[in-house]
């Protein structure tokens, strides 16, 4: 592994003296020292990513080289590639880690864990194929040397930044064009993942209140929220964008609400709001391991009727665009309905036989 110290120490300060003599030529009419200063200071940056791949003093250097991050994903736009992929590296690969030893660990008393395995049916096997193969493709070049203990080092040092990433990175999100917004989604993601579940959790409702003010809006309101786009459409589908993107790291409550603000949406005429609300409520059909839990937290266990109730409802006015994932949370919910379905029948069978005692001579003979 690559020490990130040294991003710090040596790399950081020479793109930055670059950074300056590109913005004093600049100011003075060099053109063209100001573009190959700039473009010296670029290629430093963008060995960011290279120092954050398995890092062995993540939890000693990131500390002191996090303001300086948080400053420039804020400031600096033609780095946001870069630092973003730089955080999210630090989060999967540390998680994997993480997770990698844990089943390793897990393995030993599968046999005494079956009990257990009763949600598996609820997982999108798309996504979780998905999943495992991403993480294998991280942990292939993983060295001896990124133990256990390193990973949940690493893991901690970043997330006590969480609160001063996630509000940048929330910005950027809702200032950015839609097409320039998954690299910003996917390390929110990566953050909700780590940060605990009461920090994100407070986030996670700002966001919330946005949506509902949004949605609640009239076209030509005077007092309108108006950031995240254009129209109504387009600010209902960037705050239900950023609040998929926390989905995974969200406790029982905060799903709570989640369904609950998704729940109308199933039935928009507007296509591109229903198909955000069924890509909401598909997140949230997916157990998920929740502020370093290693139990499964499965929303759906506990919420079949309601989500029942509500694919029923939206049957008839699916718009094309929303069917895929439609479908994924159909697949999700009918293992449930089909155990329902079997405790019915065998309850009805039960009710019949007690009714019929010739019939019930009958079975005790046989």
């Amino acid at each position: 592994g690559a020490r990130l110290s040294y991003f710090g120490e040596e790399l950081l300060p020479a793109a930055r003296r670059l950074g300056a003599r590109a913005a004093k030529a600049k100011a003075a009419g060099r053109a063209f020292e100001a573009q190959r200063c700039a473009a010296a200071e670029s290629a430093l940056w963008s060995l960011l990513p290279a120092f954050c791949r398995w890092p062995e003093d993540a939890a000693e250097a990131f500390p002191s080289l996090a303001p300086s991050l948080g400053s420039a994903l804020s400031a600096r736009a033609d780095l946001r590639g870069p630092l973003t992929e730089a955080l999210r590296r630090l989060i999967k690969q540390a998680r994997a880690a993480a997770r990698s030893d844990e089943d390793d660990e897990d393995g030993k008393s599968d046999d005494d864990d079956d009990e257990n395995d009763d949600d598996d049916g609820l997982f999108d096997e798309e996504t979780e194929a998905k999943r495992v193969a991403e993480t294998a493709a991280i942990l292939e070049d993983r060295p001896d040397s990124f133990t256990a203990d390193v990973a949940a080092a690493q893991t901690t040092a970043v997330a006590k930044f969480s609160r001063n990433f996630l509000p940048i990175l929330f910005n950027l999100f809702v200032a950015a064009p839609p097409e320039r917004r998954g690299e910003l989604s996917a390390t929110v993601g990566a953050f909700a993942q780590i940060t605990d579940s009461a920090t994100l959790g407070g986030f996670f409702r700002t966001v919330l209140r946005k949506l509902v003010k949004v949605t609640s809006d009239a076209e030509d309101a005077a007092d309108a929220l108006k950031e995240g786009g254009e129209t109504r459409s387009a600010r209902r589908c960037t705050f239900m964008d950023l609040s998929l993107a926390m989905v995974p790291g969200l406790d029982s409550a905060a799903r709570d609400l989640v369904f609950k603000a998704a729940k109308p949406a199933t039935t928009e005429r507007d296509a591109a709001v229903q198909k955000r609300a069924y890509k909401l409520f598909a997140a949230l059909m997916r157990p998920q391991k929740v502020g370093g839990d290693k139990n499964m937290v499965s929303w759906l266990a506990s919420n079949r009727d309601a989500a029942e109730e509500t694919l029923v409802a939206g049957s008839g006015v699916c718009a094309p665009a929303a069917r895929r994932y439609r479908l994924r949370c159909v697949a999700a919910i009918l293992p449930a309905l089909m155990e329902r379905e079997q405790a019915a029948e065998e309850t009805r069978d039960k009710n019949t036989n007690a009714t019929d005692p010739a019939r019930t001579m009958r079975s005790d003979s046989s």
